[in-house]
């Protein structure tokens, strides 16, 4: 009977961890979410400059060359991470009309997180 409470208990454990994922790692846990945090912020960053550049009544044609957009590139290359933006291409090599940005690594999202917000600061 105990041989089998335990078999049942250890299904029972395997059950909940598969439903609600296996956290026996919160260290790995929090990179992930520090990592996709990370990607949502620079695609807001991103974004938002063009939309402000695009606002201030730049070229919807040339969106990739604006003020805002071209400052904050600089100001993420400023905190010694490599960064370029450019316009996405449709599998027909055709323009997409989309921004694409270089994929930051973890040591370079880090560097960002602690370098970014101070030379943004005060910039609207």
């Amino acid at each position: 009977a105990s041989d089998k409470r335990q078999a049942c208990k250890e299904q029972q454990v395997w059950a909940e961890r598969k439903a609600i994922g296996d956290h026996t790692n919160q260290q790995l846990d929090e990179l992930h979410l520090m990592l996709r945090v990370t990607d949502v912020l620079t695609n807001a960053l991103v974004n938002d400059a063009i939309t402000q550049d695009r606002l201030a009544g730049g070229s919807a044609r040339n969106y990739l060359s604006g003020k805002c957009l071209t400052d904050l590139v600089q100001n993420i290359c400023k905190c010694g991470v490599s960064f370029s933006v450019w316009e996405k291409r449709n599998a027909d090599g055709s323009s997409s009309g989309r921004p694409d940005y270089t994929s930051l690594m973890g040591a370079d999202k880090k560097k960002l997180i602690q370098n970014l917000p101070k030379l943004l600061r005060g910039r609207t």
